[in-house]
């Protein structure tokens, strides 16, 4: 007898040993993504970008780091300028948000095998105390699994699968805002360095006009004024060059922000031409077909409606019971009688809370189903508006390079021309350099817009921004 309950003790104790889970280094990466989805988040000071063209990518198209490597601030192209390519590339694959929603889709891809599995059996041993050393030791092993009703599993581990769906999408929305940003600072930052250009090259300008004002005057050919005048515009563009100065400096802190590093970090600067091209986009129709196909919120909400409509099943399948299969060995019965088989099921009495689940579960279908609706029309609205604000941004573009300029240039010689015989005031030369300055800084806030404008184009179609795409380089 002694031994049979040293042997049931230790069988026992083997079963629940054996629950304890193990876990080796190779278990380890199990169920979680691979290195190139999930990238290591780099250092914050980390000197320039990778190259734009590395093998390795996201899901956007975007280079990440393979384990352990470091993504560095983008590389300058070309003789040292900045890219804006890499920028966005850089952002996508250091930006903690990114990595973030990550592991979301992380968790998300380990809800199902929790939520599919069959629940653990149960062992229950018991032992009369008072049969120990007599002739007939009593003792009691009994085995019980629980089954859900055929689907209820299923139903919800495709529920779980496509909530990770979703979160898949979740993690491409997040980088096409994210490249949307960072594009969109580019453009600010292209605008402010060509806006110090031109403020440097007036105030040279000006130095130049006061100079001939004050020659001009020293032969009773100007007025006392003149040279005034060229100081007053002078000190105005000396003012401006201290705010554009501001400017890029905080620009450079919101770069540096998107790309995970210090706000004082230095960044190469920004190409002397934009490269954009002035070519119309395709029709809206085309263009709108595109977006609703591709975009990563719709198809997060078609995955969740989805979900929610698994989610309605096993509420349906609520009705009918779980049961339960289970063996037991009892020694102190009969021989005949010692081994027991035998099933329970709960009564599914209460219909109230049944009834409410799945009425639950209907409305959150509906209510997915209403947000893509709505999130349709939106998409609609969204490429019309972008594709008439590129047009028009392409049309005034085309304006300035073409008329606006060159007069503007003309005005100027002929005044400076005019002004030396004295045929013309001084006055006249500097409203000259003005309507040029003004058309220069014009038709560089008209490149940056068109930028800015391709860019949200590009991302209403589900586009990482003159990364998938170079539609919009010439």
């Amino acid at each position: 007898m002694r031994f049979s309950l040293r042997a049931a003790s230790i069988g026992v104790a083997t079963l629940l040993l054996a629950c304890v889970p193990s876990r080796s280094p190779a278990d380890s990466g199990s169920g979680q993504l691979s290195a190139r989805e999930l990238a290591e988040a780099p250092p914050a000071h980390t000197a320039l970008l990778t190259d734009p063209g590395s093998p390795a990518s996201s899901a956007s198209g975007a280079a990440v780091p393979s384990d352990g490597e470091a993504v560095a601030a983008p590389r300058p192209e070309g003789s040292g300028v900045l890219s804006r390519t890499a920028l966005i590339r850089a952002v996508i694959a250091r930006n903690p948000e990114v990595e973030a929603r990550r592991h979301a889709l992380r968790a998300a891809r380990a809800r199902r095998a929790q939520v599919s599995a069959l629940d653990d059996p149960e062992l229950a041993y018991g032992f009369a105390p008072l049969t120990i050393g007599s002739g007939t030791f009593g003792q009691t092993v009994q085995v019980s699994q629980r089954f859900p009703w055929p689907g209820k599993r299923a139903s919800l581990g495709e529920s779980a699968e496509r909530e990770s769906d979703a979160a898949g999408h979740d993690v491409r929305t997040t980088e096409l805002e994210l490249a949307l940003e960072a594009s969109l600072l580019f453009d600010d930052y292209y605008l402010v360095y060509r806006s110090l250009e031109v403020n440097e090259h007036h105030q040279h300008l000006l130095k130049e006009l006061k100079s001939n004002a004050e020659v001009q005057l020293s032969v009773g050919r100007a007025s006392l004024q003149d040279p005034l005048q060229a100081e007053v515009e002078l000190s105005r563009l000396v003012e401006q060059d201290a705010m554009l100065s501001s400017d890029r400096g905080a620009i450079v802190a919101s770069m540096n922000g998107l790309l995970h590093r210090h706000p004082n970090e230095p960044l190469p600067p920004p190409p002397r031409s934009s490269a954009l091209s002035l070519d119309t986009p395709p029709s809206e129709a085309e263009l709108i077909r595109i977006a609703l196909a591709a975009s990563p919120e719709l198809r997060a909400l078609r995955a969740r409606e989805r979900s929610a409509e698994s989610f309605s099943r096993y509420a349906e399948r609520e009705y009918y019971p779980d049961f339960t299969l289970m063996a037991s060995y009892n020694t102190m019965v009969m021989p005949d009688s010692r081994l027991m088989l035998g099933i329970s099921a709960p009564i599914p009495l209460q219909r109230g809370r049944r009834g409410g689940a799945l009425d639950e579960a209907d409305a959150r279908v509906a209510e997915v189903r209403a947000d893509s609706a709505r999130l349709m029309d939106r998409v609609r609205a969204d490429v019309s508006v972008a594709r008439q604000r590129l047009v028009e941004t392409i049309r005034v573009v085309r304006i300035l390079e073409g008329r606006v300029l060159p007069v503007a240039k003309a005005q100027v010689t002929a005044a400076r021309v005019d002004f030396a015989p004295g045929r013309t005031s001084f006055l006249a030369v500097v409203d000259g350099e003005r309507n040029l300055r003004d058309a220069e800084l014009s038709l560089h806030a008209a490149v940056a817009d068109l930028g800015k404008r391709r860019a949200r184009l590009e991302r209403t179609l589900g586009r990482v921004p003159f990364v998938e795409t170079m539609s919009g380089v010439r």
